[in-house]
């Protein structure tokens, strides 16, 4: 659908990725047991689940992450920077909050960059 409004619904073995453009960001993923739900109208929630690990992000002012996962790895710095970077299986999650945000994340062969600057929130799929 190209009338302003982008929609692409992507199906890769159990994943699922649903994209809405119109001012609206709303992505849906589903790769075996894990989730990603982006939200963008101000405030933005991800929540994955990926074997016993769990992952929450709320972004209105106030971000809050749980991760639990044997093979996880998780590095919190939080004196203005927050640098968190985590490893389960073959994905790896890198979050940089001082200002920009920059989110990689690797499901199956897909690829999701997320960038947010406080204002603009830009997303780009990148397929290999």
């Amino acid at each position: 659908m190209n009338d302003g409004v982008i929609l692409r619904v992507i199906y890769f073995g159990h994943s699922r990725l649903a994209v809405i453009n119109d001012g609206l960001i709303l992505r849906v993923i589903y790769c075996d047991h894990s989730r990603l739900s982006v939200m963008n109208d101000g405030v933005i929630i991800r929540v994955i689940y990926r074997g016993h690990s769990r992952f929450l992000v709320m972004n209105d002012g106030v971000i809050l992450r749980v991760i639990y996962c044997c093979h996880s790895q998780l590095l919190e710095i939080n004196d203005g920077v927050i640098l968190r970077v985590i490893y389960c299986g073959h994905s790896r999650l890198s979050v940089m909050n001082d200002g920009v945000i920059l989110i990689v994340i690797y499901c199956g062969h897909s690829r999701l960059v997320v960038m947010n600057d406080g204002c603009h929130f830009k997303s780009h799929l990148l397929w290999p």
